[in-house]
């Protein structure tokens, strides 16, 4: 399905449906954002959504990653490519899209961080709206519990000029209040009832 002018995938275009489909290539289209319908794809293992205009995470299907629709699929995904997309934002906001509140469904997110590419996108670094997001990181790799030469690490801050060419998962420590400013209230899970 490359390169065919595609501009939206309905979210319940995948719902009970080909579930032997192991790979979805979706490159060079005009998708611009990228709701978790492949999250009804059982045994898919690449996704490749390279080289579209995606610039939005939504999730209208309200999926939490820690239901059983979501981890089955994060155990049998290898590759989900965002390369060369228009995201300017990967952070605190994807945590609160997909309910990651409390260790176990950090755990659950790892898995899906090291599924993604996001390299080539124009990422805006934002110490305060990543805090929380950097934190997580920065503790897993301390507890050796994240690969710090994973691929998604790849994913490059393009802007403010401070924080230019470093990861967009570790740009800053949120501790230093010279580099982060005023760092906002330990990490909490204001989005969930």
């Amino acid at each position: 399905l490359s390169s065919n002018r595609i501009q939206t995938l309905g979210k319940f275009l995948f719902a009970n449906k080909l579930d032997n489909l192991i790979e979805l290539h979706l490159r060079n289209n005009f998708i611009t954002k990228l709701d978790p319908w492949y999250f009804f794809l059982r045994n898919i293992q690449t996704i490749d959504l390279s080289f579209n205009q995606i610039n939005e995470f939504t999730n209208d299907l309200a999926l939490d990653i820690y239901s059983q629709l979501i981890f089955p699929q994060l155990r049998a995904a290898r590759l989900i490519d965002l390369r060369n997309n228009l995201i300017t934002a990967f952070d605190d906001y994807v945590l609160g899209l997909y309910g990651i509140c409390d260790e176990l469904t950090l755990t659950y997110f790892i898995q899906f961080l090291y599924n993604m590419r996001l390299e080539n996108n124009p990422f805006s670094c934002d110490c305060i709206g990543s805090f929380n997001l950097i934190r997580m990181v920065q503790s897993r790799i301390r507890d050796n519990a994240l690969d710090p030469n994973s691929l998604i690490f790849n994913a490059r801050c393009q802007s403010p000029i401070e924080y230019q060419g470093q990861s967009v998962l570790n740009f800053a420590n949120p501790a230093n209040a010279f580099v982060c400013g005023t760092a906002p209230a330990p990490f909490r899970c204001p989005w969930a009832t």
